[in-house]
């Protein structure tokens, strides 16, 4: 979870003749199981976003949700799977790219990227012509080794690489770029 003051939570509804009309939500450290905040709620929607939490970044958390219908009657206790708050974007990958290629339709692109909270989901990378502009963005999952493939650049092309590392909370690094020349001809 990237934002450290915000939790949602949404529900279904079983019986539609006794409405929920009551919340009850225990936040607690996932490490220590202490009680962080919680929260007795009026409700007439199925979801609900609890705001102004302040939750530590890097820290794990995980809610105890209990509903109320319209008749007085509480649920069983439901627990949610633990998150962990990060609101740090990943470090810039260290990223080894030959600046020249051998081949117009792939290349290995050699990175590495660490996030210190929830951990490296994969990358980002953008390859834009210099010349014309056109700009081409994919994303792939966390490798450190992957061969880009079917990319159909010119020979002669000049090009820019872009590599931007995603954590697991979807936050995104600063860029590393390279410049770099297709030349799949022999002398």
């Amino acid at each position: 979870q990237s934002d450290n003051d915000k939790w949602a939570f949404e529900w279904d509804v079983l019986e539609d003749e006794s409405r929920i009309n009551t919340v009850n939500i225990i936040i607690r450290d996932a490490v220590s199981n202490t009680i962080i905040d919680q929260k007795t709620i009026q409700v007439s929607t199925n979801n609900i976003e609890l705001d102004g939490l302040g939750l530590v970044n890097g820290g794990q958390y995980y809610a105890e949700v209990k509903l109320q219908n319209i008749a007085g009657y509480w649920s069983d206790m439901v627990t949610t799977n633990t998150k962990m708050i990060d609101t740090i974007p990943p470090d810039p990958p260290s990223v080894n790219i030959s600046e020249f290629l051998t081949s117009t339709s792939n290349f290995l692109l050699d990175w590495d990227g660490t996030d210190a909270n929830s951990g490296v989901a994969g990358i980002i990378y953008s390859i834009k012509n210099i010349n014309t502009g056109e700009l081409t963005t994919k994303s792939v999952t966390a490798t450190t080794d992957i061969t880009l493939s079917d990319l159909n650049l010119a020979q002669g092309g000049d090009y820019e690489i872009g590599v931007y590392v995603v954590d697991n909370a979807g936050l995104i690094s600063a860029p590393v770029t390279r410049n770099i020349l297709v030349d799949a001809t022999p002398p």
